[in-house]
């Protein structure tokens, strides 16, 4: 009889059925992805295509975009556009090419650099600095009543600046107006030397050139050069009536730290003004108890100043390395598994999930990070020039000036995904079957692509002729790692990757 030898092979199961979204480091795991487009995180742990975009209006080349009072606000060519979903008006016109920052205050919208504002409830709009030149004059200690006859258009608590040739040198002062009477003002204090004259005086109630702006507290907040300006409480064209006793005056402080501001951003209990190395506080309720303080940390950087958001008493931003969440102690850095997200950022936030748009290597490119899930996917290649959250939606412009609401289609886009590889032991594994579960809509069809280190083959191609459930066999490898592509059309699910092998 001849002697029996014993089997010690096992026959054993490994199950991928939770994918962890995309990582872009050497730290990979299993279920992971490496690169991805037109998926959605929505049915996590498992893997889906979203909705196709909606292209929703076009406009001109674009300066930048904005949602306020349930509308989206965009600025193109030389105007300012409303959109509220359906229709675009033009609601301003003679704007500068330029790129715009936007603030919504006590009931205005207010562009910046150009300094005008639109009020949607009237409809309304003009400029946010007046100013008015008239010859003949009488100036007392504390008023000025101009002498053409015509009426002043100041307001009480104007901080105005006088000025021209018909005026003394000792009477070119600024002031806060207290009274508006005609074509008299009068002033707080005594500012003023008598005189009378029949010269051009000037009165101009002007505001700073801001780089960056937002509302907090019902005032206007804002940069320039190496300041941090408020406007008067409720009042976002008056920057220059400074009274520390006064709590709704304006204010301005400077700032010791070097380098350009880089974004700013409204959070509960205080106002953050970001540069590329630290964070700006300022905290307070009025000029008096206004306290500003600062920390060198990882700050946003330059040109990302679109990328700033607040979530969750968070200030979000796109930094040198990274996104990142500062929350007044040391940021949290959100990037771990994708790095540096690249430059020239925008991010809106909705429902947990941050879209983040960013050029690196001369690509556009977006991004979502379920805040919830910690989750990256990348959205593929993708022309986004501002982004914005209106009506419950994500929407984008391109550079072309084409406004889409992302999502908003009825029908899914194509999608693909490249899983982290299956790293295996050649010597002591050995595959029986490796199988891919999946749910295929009616119509629906995928692509699998495998690489054994070999090159890539394209191992299968499936249309579904019926909406259930799938199991693709993908050939058998005997190399040290397998790489899987799947890419597809239509709705599906990917619930999971089988493998089965004798051990």
């Amino acid at each position: 009889m001849l002697p029996k030898l014993k089997y010690n092979e096992t026959k054993k199961v490994a199950r991928t059925e939770y994918f962890g979204g995309l990582n872009l480091t050497d730290m990979l795991k299993e279920g992971e992805l490496t690169d991805c487009s037109g998926l959605t995180g929505e049915r996590a742990p498992f893997l889906s295509p979203r909705y196709a975009d909606l292209l929703a209006h076009t406009f001109g080349v674009p300066r930048g975009m904005t949602a306020a009072d349930g509308k989206l606000y965009v600025a193109a060519d030389t105007d300012l556009w409303s959109f509220d979903g359906t229709t675009a008006t033009r609601v301003m016109t003679g704007l500068t090419q330029t790129k715009k920052s936007f603030a919504f205050v006590g009931g205005v919208l207010c562009v910046f650099p150009d300094k005008r504002w639109y009020r949607p409830a009237t409809s309304e709009s003009g400029s946010l600095e007046h100013t008015e030149t008239f010859t003949g004059f009488e100036l007392t200690e504390n008023s000025l009543t101009r002498t053409d006859g015509a009426d002043f258009g100041f307001k009480v608590n104007d901080g105005v600046a006088l000025s021209g040739a018909g005026l003394s040198a000792g009477n070119r002062v600024s002031a806060v107006v207290t009274g508006v009477s005609g074509s008299a003002l009068t002033f707080a204090g005594a500012p003023f030397t008598a005189e009378t004259g029949n010269g051009s005086v000037t009165v101009s109630r002007l505001l700073p050139d801001l780089e960056f702006v937002c509302e907090h507290d019902n005032r206007l907040w804002g940069v320039a050069g190496n300041r941090v300006y408020a406007s008067w409480l409720g009042d976002p064209t008056n920057f220059y009536a400074y009274d520390t006793s006064h709590a709704q005056a304006s204010y301005f402080a400077d700032v010791g730290s070097g380098g350009a501001f880089t974004g700013i951003a409204s959070c509960p209990s205080y106002v953050a003004f970001m540069k590329a190395d630290r964070v700006h506080k300022l905290y307070g309720s009025k000029p008096s108890n206004y306290r500003l303080t600062s920390s060198s940390v990882n700050g946003c950087e330059a040109g990302s100043g679109a990328s700033v958001f607040v979530v969750n008493d968070n200030v979000v931003y796109n930094g040198a390395d990274g996104l990142y969440a500062y929350n007044g102690g040391e940021p949290e850095y959100l990037s771990a598994k994708t790095g540096r997200l690249g430059s020239d950022a925008a991010a809106v936030c909705m429902n947990g999930v941050v879209y983040v748009a960013a050029t690196r290597g001369g690509v556009r490119k977006l991004f979502t990070y379920d805040l919830r899930r910690e989750k990256w996917l990348c959205d593929g290649v993708k022309d986004v020039y501002a982004l914005a959250v209106c009506a419950g939606s994500v929407w984008y412009l391109t550079s072309a000036g084409k406004l889409y609401e992302l999502g908003g289609g009825d029908t899914v886009c194509d999608w693909s995904a490249t899983l982290a590889p299956f790293v295996e032991n050649a010597e002591t594994r050995r595959y029986v079957r490796v199988r891919l579960k999946i749910w295929l809509a009616e119509g629906a069809s995928v692509k699998v692509t495998a690489d054994n280190g070999s090159g890539k083959e394209s191992v299968y191609l499936r249309r579904a002729d019926e909406d259930r459930r799938y199991e693709l066999p993908l050939p058998l490898y005997t190399g040290s790692a397998l790489r899987v592509s799947l890419s597809g059309s239509g709705k599906c699910l990917i619930k999971g990757v089988i493998r089965e092998f004798i051990e």
